[in-house]
């Protein structure tokens, strides 16, 4: 028999294709959701100085020293527009535009043209509007591929909690004040908060150790998109 704990597993590994692998059914049913997509977008924001830094330093003969920066930063743009998209504050041409506009991207970077962190830059915004786990993987020729596995796997635990773990949220715990820590730190992407949310959460009732401890955690990395904060604001 064996000895396997998808659980413990889930929670301890440190690679994101490994998590993603070892639950590739689970992984296929997240493909196309919000959740998806901020955490691409989220993964995205914490390497792109490393992507700008790996262009500024390119020998490509056809991108020396940041050539490719402006196409980089329009990537960039893409990945805004579909957060402001995945919160309905962009339009439907605003989607169409910047869709083209990656597809543009791909069909020039290529053969002798190649820049890869200009593929690294595209393939982020590509898989943040398909809301796939793609872009995540570790790949031989992203920069430090190893550390941005170690990423992966922690937004994977922010943003999804543990699949083999499911918490029930009372809706009671959804205070006023609950609400409104929640709904600022969401808004503004400062998490610093997280703590006075949980007490606010116990002040509420709430005895889910699990939500609690994330909410307090020292370690955990806050995105828009937490697990926790999407359910004390109704988010699905």
């Amino acid at each position: 028999m064996s000895d396997f704990n998808p659980e413990h597993f889930w929670d301890t590994c440190e690679s994101g294709s490994a998590l993603i692998d070892m639950n590739e059914p689970w992984a296929d049913a997240q493909v196309g959701s919000r959740r998806v997509s901020l955490l691409v977008i989220a993964h995205a924001r914490i390497v792109w100085p490393e992507i700008v830094a790996a262009d500024a330093n390119d020998v490509n003969i056809n991108y020396p020293g940041g050539r490719a920066r402006h196409y980089i930063d329009r990537c960039e743009h893409a990945l805004n527009v579909c957060e402001r998209f995945l919160e309905g504050q962009a339009t439907a041409a605003e989607r169409e535009e910047a869709l083209a506009e990656i597809d543009h991207i791909g069909w020039m970077n290529h053969g002798p043209f190649l820049s890869l962190d200009l593929s690294l830059a595209g393939y982020f915004a590509e898989s943040a509007w398909r809301g796939d786990l793609q872009a995540c993987y570790h790949d031989a020729w992203n920069p430090r591929p190893e550390r941005r596995d170690r990423v992966c796997a922690e937004l994977l635990r922010e943003v999804f909690g543990n699949p083999h773990r499911p918490v029930r949220f009372d809706p009671a715990w959804r205070t006023d004040t609950a609400v409104a820590i929640a709904r600022q730190m969401y808004d503004s992407r400062e998490f610093s908060a997280m703590p006075i949310l949980a007490d606010a959460l116990q002040d509420a009732g709430c005895d889910s150790d699990e939500l609690l401890n994330h909410c307090r955690s020292a370690t955990a990395t806050h995105v828009r998109g937490c697990w926790v904060v999407d359910l004390v604001l109704g988010k699905g």
